[in-house]
């Protein structure tokens, strides 16, 4: 996902003019949804995903549940948000418990982020839609314009 293009780039649409403008990428291993996990655009080569030129480094929180990092958000605050108040607050202390993946339980999941440029953001998902080859989740993202 893009920010700054404020869309979703698939693998195939990702080259050296727009890779550092890719804010987080989504991993999902399997259309069951055992495995998911949004990782850093600097780290999706450790995912089987091609190498992305220029790509930036995004510090995550995929489970706030499990990171022991005093950071939180709920799924109404998520929704409460009209600015970026909340999210100028947030602390999005990366540690690796609160990278570790995720499944299609518990939704909605928020997810934290924050990107190389300071501008800290929420994801929340919605729906695991289940769908072969072709499954997706379906989820809202808030992001400051600026830090």
């Amino acid at each position: 996902f893009s920010s700054h293009l404020g869309k979703v780039l698939k693998a195939t649409d990702v080259n050296d003019a727009n890779g550092s403008s890719i804010d987080i990428v989504y991993f999902g291993f399997d259309g069951s949804f055992g495995y998911n996990k949004f990782v850093s655009p600097s780290t999706v080569q450790n995912y089987t995903f091609s190498y992305i030129p220029n790509a930036i480094t995004t510090r995550i929180i995929n489970r706030q549940e499990s990171c022991g990092c005093g950071t939180s958000m709920t799924s109404a605050q998520f929704d409460a948000m009209t600015d970026d108040v909340l999210l100028q607050a947030t602390a999005i202390n990366q540690i690796s418990a609160g990278l570790s993946e995720f499944d299609n339980s518990g939704l909605p999941r928020i997810v934290l982020f924050q990107t190389q440029d300071g501008r800290k953001g929420a994801i929340k998902i919605k729906q695991c839609v289940q769908a072969g080859k072709q499954s997706y989740i379906v989820c809202d993202i808030k992001i400051m314009k600026s830090a």
